[in-house]
């Protein structure tokens, strides 16, 4: 009975408004991004106080899903249901943000623009640029965490929940993809997959896959529509990499069969990345009432509120504000040759540096081999007459 009244009061406070209230409730908002309309539901728990900084999670839909869908489409008030996701955020005065995808032109339905960098002919919506936006906003009005952000995703909501991680590191501390990807092929015919760029600095990352998903296949490879798709261990090795993990230092911890979860301790920083497989598990952000006996709506929060953002250098020398997004390093990670799609800027010089930051080689042209170098992760310092990028490269 309390969850249905709670979940009444809360109805009842939908609406559409200029500016985020600060009273407890589900609130939409609307507002203009590069002259485009975009929608998010903020909810802000009861237990919100001005006086407190709160935490702030996003939480992203999958491809063809909208906000009504994600957020109401699975209540079960008595086995559980996705009422569980508010609930808990209220239990730690935590504000949550769902925002509403736009339609891709190929795909005919929503999608997050996570299909290698923006921009994109498909997909011209700057969802990154959408997700600062709401940062700002939000923290115009409500205080919030700056240092406790964070991302959630379902579907194509996680693989951009984990775009979010390798381009946004600086903002947010830990995210949780639940049935997502590092990487997209370059089309249907052409199945070579293009990895996001590693993160700048380590964002603790919780992947969650199932082994029975035909979208997401979790042992890689072309999924039942024939896409191409990674593994849960090419997700697992690439967030590894970022947050510059000891991948010989983890606990394993099992629920007979049916739940096994990974965690990496030994990561820079503090950060840490969690592996979740279920067993029974299709294509599904899983809630108490799918009995696969691991409950998205409660793990995602407690996995994200262990980690706070503490640290955001990079490499002696190099700002993270020189980081931008529009260059393409592949194949990444590479057993040597490398190859920079810098759209059309001339290169004038690529730096290698390790973490240390110590300067290792430097080139002058935009294919280039490191095979020479050992095993690990290298920082690409790229200049253009017209800008520096800084990007990750893994040398298997």
């Amino acid at each position: 009975m309390k969850k249905i009244i709670l979940l009444t009061l809360l109805l009842c406070g939908l609406n559409t408004i200029a500016q985020i209230p600060s009273t407890p409730g589900f609130h939409l908002i609307n507002m203009l991004h590069d002259s485009v309309s975009r929608e998010f539901l903020v909810i802000v728990p009861n237990s919100y106080n001005a006086a407190t900084n709160s935490p702030l999670m996003f939480c992203f839909h999958g491809g063809t899903q909208d906000i009504p869908s994600f957020v109401f489409g699975q209540i079960d008030t008595i086995n559980g249901g996705r009422e569980e996701l508010w609930e808990k955020a209220d239990s730690h005065a935590m504000v949550l943000v769902f925002p509403q995808a736009l339609v891709n032109s190929l795909s005919g339905s929503t999608l997050w623009n996570d299909k290698d960098l923006f921009p994109q002919v498909a997909s011209p919506y700057d969802d990154l640029g959408f997700v600062l936006h709401m940062i700002d906003t939000l923290s115009l009005d409500l205080s919030i965490d700056s240092t406790r952000i964070y991302a959630s995703g379902f579907s194509n909501g996680a693989d951009f929940t984990n775009l979010i991680g390798s381009q946004l590191s600086c903002k947010f501390a830990a995210a949780a993809a639940v049935a997502g990807r590092t990487a997209n092929p370059v089309s249907q015919i052409d199945t070579t997959m293009i990895f996001y760029p590693l993160p700048t600095t380590p964002v603790s990352m919780m992947i969650v896959r199932g082994k029975r998903d035909n979208d997401v296949t979790y042992n890689g490879g072309l999924n039942n529509g024939g896409i191409n798709t990674t593994s849960v261990f090419d997700d697992m090795y690439f967030w590894l990499a970022g947050n510059a993990c000891d991948s010989t230092l983890f606990t394993s911890t099992n629920m007979g069969d049916t739940v096994q979860v990974r965690r990496f301790y030994q990561c820079a920083y503090g950060s840490e990345v969690k592996v979740v497989s279920l067993k029974f598990m299709d294509h599904r952000w899983p809630d108490a009432n799918d009995n696969f006996y691991w409950n998205a709506n409660k793990e995602v929060i407690n996995f994200c509120l262990q980690h706070s953002r503490n640290n955001c250098s990079t490499v002696q020398g190099i700002s993270a504000s020189e980081v931008q997004r529009n260059i393409i390093i592949y194949p990444n990670p590479t057993n040597g040759q490398v190859q920079i799609n810098s759209n059309g800027e001339n290169i004038s010089s690529i730096k290698i540096y390790n973490l240390a930051g110590e300067l290792l080689k430097e080139y002058f042209s935009s294919d280039f081999s490191i095979a020479n170098l050992p095993s690990g992760v290298y920082f690409l310092k790229t200049e253009t007459a017209q800008s520096i990028y800084l990007n990750k490269v893994i040398k298997h």
